[in-house]
């Protein structure tokens, strides 16, 4: 099989905080183990309807 198409997940839940380095606000990033074929994507949970976007490899 392609080594490309192998797919892996983070172990746990990871969290971080601080200074948006573009707009001073605080700031908190959380990431997630996904299930199979899920993919990456990101969400804006600070915006109505929290929209989401897929990530690039």
């Amino acid at each position: 099989m392609d080594p490309r198409y192998l797919q892996t997940t983070i172990a746990k839940e990871v969290h971080c905080s601080g200074i948006g380095v573009h707009s001073g606000k605080q700031v908190n990033l959380h990431v997630r183990p996904a299930p199979v074929n899920h993919g990456i994507k990101f969400a804006r949970l600070d915006l109505p309807n929290c929209p989401s976007r897929p990530g690039a490899l």
